[in-house]
């Protein structure tokens, strides 16, 4: 048999997938490791004709495919005979046909509107400093049957303190609050304590111990918690994946978390502006998987995740950090998160003065999100970090694909999740990306903007795509309007939950309220319409989770597919509440906001 070449990078999933399917068929692939011999990525890219995502597999010096051809041989029974005739020719990829776009019938409501309804000082939940059962003080939380108090009294007087319940349960499942201490059901108990996601306390992962020593530069130290989190994994990551209960248990577990110690004393004012990226990327993709190991969880329910994302961070120099500060406070520029209120950092925060000194888009595409078994997690140096920020970015936009028949794009996800950190319009974006594409895919972007107003779909997520919570991409049409905001479709599991547990009555109030200091809610979606870009960066939808498995699995990437790099959450209603409110704007008078309070005290 000739000879048969995977390349790959470091301990990467698909890799060793298709290196496992290889061996099956009786082959002992070559294997080149492009993280210890990048040296080889321009002849890869080269012989695949510009492909620069891995794994590949040549069988000789000529290109058969990726993991998705291969598996596609496997499949059809082509891929034996191939290795028997030593066949060298790429089989041609087949794209699945996209369904028809459907109309978007759903009424949205934003997470973040109803948080600024329950937190208003005024007509808001009664928030308070209170002793738990075990002694322990809990700052700004309630009671739940306060919550059902607020329920009935503030949103809909004609309910039941039952049906109350289930619309306060509603909440709790899109993450709006949860339980101090466990994570239970909701009940109208006034010996129950809960509290608003956003005001937990932290969960800080290198504090177990004080470090005394001498301190490296903060790149080195990066970097070696990368590389002993990779070390660590890649010796417990079998055919079934991560074994989580032996990691946790050995010395290299161990050494890895002694190395995160050193991170309370580097000096971050000491770095320029490559190597804070290169840095923070570091920090934020060791900290996803240390997070994912440390404190994963059975639970998937959406308020876990938050919870994750906006408590669970490091000590870096003298400074707490979450998996959000680092994301949106770093190295997004301190921008407001999906879903939440404000920015991570206040303005006179002294943790600005670490953030990037220019915004840089590109760094989406290197951050990994928790995904993987943490065997692939990379290290990156300040010294080639634009290589990689290029290299990365090209190989995010080479499944782009253009419909000429349509006037239409089609992008990653990502692009619709953070549209405005690419452009304020869809030119922007197309602009943007257009030194990014492949060539011919670049000719055919550009014809299509000579021909005029172009349509922007997204691509459907993946089993590796990292999943928002709070908003589901609609995988069929989004369409992006004059201020680069798509029109967006409602997962069918957030709509039936709402609809069970909402009305057109408590909706009509909830959009009624509009606190000081933040804008009227969005009008109604409609085809062709976007939203209104005061509301922020999109979010996604409750996405509907597997099963937790036996304990061994029950931290798996699973859990972390939906930890991005930000969290939201909304409520959706029917299309039956179209009628609640018929005045067109979503809001009341002043003069019927005043009822509206003195009425509900």
């Amino acid at each position: 048999m000739g000879r048969i070449t995977v390349v790959k990078t470091g301990g990467d999933k698909l890799c060793q997938e298709v290196v496992g399917l290889l061996q099956d068929y009786g082959v002992m692939p070559d294997e080149v490791d492009l993280q210890q011999d990048p040296g080889k990525r321009p002849d890869m890219i080269r012989l695949s004709r510009g492909l620069k995502t891995v794994p590949q597999v040549y069988f000789g010096n000529v290109f058969v495919g990726d993991h998705r051809t291969l598996f596609g041989l496997h499949n059809s029974g082509h891929l034996k005979d191939m290795i028997d005739r030593q066949v060298a020719a790429a089989a041609p990829e087949v794209a699945s046909p996209w369904e028809a776009p459907s109309p978007v019938h759903e009424r949205v409501v934003y997470y973040h509107k109803l948080l600024a309804l329950l937190k208003h000082n005024e007509y808001g939940l009664p928030l308070a400093r209170r002793m738990l059962p075990s002694e322990a003080f809990c700052n700004e939380c309630f009671l739940g049957s306060e919550m059902v108090d607020w329920v009935v009294n503030a949103l809909d007087s004609s309910l039941t303190r039952g049906a109350a319940v289930a619309r306060a349960q509603a909440m709790m499942d899109v993450g709006v609050f949860t339980h101090v201490g466990c994570e239970m059901p909701f009940r109208d108990d006034p010996g129950l304590f809960y509290r608003f996601v956003e005001d937990a306390p932290l969960e800080i992962l290198n504090t177990q111990d004080i470090w005394t020593g001498a301190v490296r530069s903060a790149s080195e130290v990066a970097s070696d918690v990368c590389s002993r989190l990779r070390a660590a994994c890649r010796a417990y990551t079998g055919t079934e994946g991560l074994d989580f209960w032996g990691l946790v248990r050995s010395d290299e577990w161990a050494a890895f978390v002694l190395v995160t110690t050193e991170l309370q004393r580097v000096d971050l004012a000491a770095l320029d502006h490559s190597e804070r990226m290169a840095l923070y990327v570091n920090i934020y993709n060791a900290l996803a998987i240390h997070a994912m190991v440390s404190v994963g969880s059975e639970d998937q329910r959406p308020q876990r995740r938050l919870l994750v994302l906006n408590t669970v961070g490091y000590n870096i120099g003298g400074s707490l950090y979450t998996l959000n500060d680092i994301f949106h406070g770093l190295l997004r520029r301190n921008q407001v998160a999906p879903g939440t209120l404000s920015c991570p950092f206040s303005p006179h925060d002294p943790r600005c003065r670490f953030m990037l000194s220019t915004a840089e888009p590109r760094v989406h595409f290197l951050l990994s999100f928790g995904l993987g078994t943490g065997s692939s997690v990379r290290s990156y140096a300040s010294s080639n970090i634009e290589a990689e920020l290029q290299s990365a970015t090209e190989e995010c936009l080479e499944v782009v694909q253009c419909v000429p028949e349509k006037v239409e794009v089609m992008l990653p996800a990502l692009f619709q999740w953070y549209a405005h950190d690419f452009g304020a319009t869809p030119k922007d974006l197309l602009d943007w990306i257009r030194p990014f594409l492949l060539r011919d895919t670049r000719a055919q972007v550009e014809h299509l903007m000579r021909r005029g107003v172009v349509r922007i779909r997204y691509l459907p997520t993946t089993r590796d795509t990292p999943v928002l919570v709070g908003h589901e991409v609609d995988h069929s049409m989004s369409m992006m309007g004059p201020a680069g905001k798509p029109v967006r479709k409602v997962s069918q599991e957030a709509l039936m939950v709402a609809s069970q547990h909402m009305n057109a009555s408590a909706m009509a109030r909830a959009r009624s309220v509009t606190p000081p200091g933040f804008p009227p809610p969005p009008p109604q979606s409609m085809p062709g319409m976007s939203t209104s870009p005061l509301w922020g960066p999109p979010v996604m939808g409750a996405h509907p989770m597997p099963p937790p498995g036996p304990p061994p699995r029950a931290r798996d990437w699973e859990f972390f597919r939906s930890l991005t790099i930000t969290l939201g959450s909304l409520i959706v209603m029917k299309e039956s509440f179209q009628n609640a409110d018929q005045t067109g704007n979503g809001y009341l008078t002043q003069n019927e906001r005043e009822a509206w309070v003195r009425s509900h005290g």
